[in-house]
């Protein structure tokens, strides 16, 4: 069947969408164009205004795209583990192996047209990756292990392993060595999440 032929049939969005995410993962997102996803799935680009108001509606999907893989990434391979503290690390692994995997999509699922839009992406359910995050860490704190509240522990450790992937992907620190400076971090974050009694709040 001709691919127009099968586009009438609806299926123009998820085809802009496949494309659109082949070409951040291959460009990045600075060089995206509608035109560019139009012109890879054999329609005008007209057609895509049918379906995406504009290219920042498109970039916004595949972010979203992003953020899912991520989640499941995240949870798959926490369900490898048993104990509360090796299933956080195993988050924290799958992160920073997610980021150094997917730089590109990376840098637009928490860029401009990510995670700072001024829409959120997901609506009234903001944090599909954030839930494993917390989800883990109420784990942690059931065995005694987390003395800090939740909240306070879901932003420390997500600022720690944001930050390393920040740096492997962006910054200094060579993408090889990902694996052992994550497993360092999340030494440090465990440890550090079970040492004294956390604040109940600012002061």
């Amino acid at each position: 069947m001709d691919r127009r032929e099968t586009y009438r049939h609806g299926d123009l969005p998820d085809a802009l969408l496949a494309e659109a995410l082949r070409l951040v993962r291959e460009q990045g997102a600075h060089a995206f164009s509608l035109r560019a996803a139009a012109r890879g799935v054999g329609v005008d680009v007209a057609a895509v205004y049918r379906h995406y108001r504009d290219k920042e509606a498109l970039l916004r999907a595949v972010a979203r795209v992003g953020f899912l893989a991520l989640r499941d990434a995240m949870d798959a391979e926490r369900g490898h583990a048993t104990a509360p503290r090796d299933r956080l690390r195993a988050v924290g692994h799958a992160y920073v192996a997610f980021a150094v995997r997917e730089p590109e999509l990376f840098r637009l699922m928490f860029g401009p047209f990510g995670a700072g839009s001024t829409e959120p992406l997901f609506g009234e359910d903001p944090g599909v990756t954030f839930t494993v995050l917390v989800e883990s860490l109420e784990a942690l704190q059931a065995t005694g292990e987390c003395a800090w509240p939740v909240p306070e522990a879901a932003t420390a450790a997500w600022s720690a392993v944001h930050g390393l992937a920040t740096l492997l992907v962006d910054g200094p620190v060579p993408r090889e060595q990902a694996r052992a400076r994550a497993e360092v971090v999340m030494d440090v974050l465990i440890a550090g999440l079970g040492a004294g009694r956390g604040r109940e709040g600012p002061t």
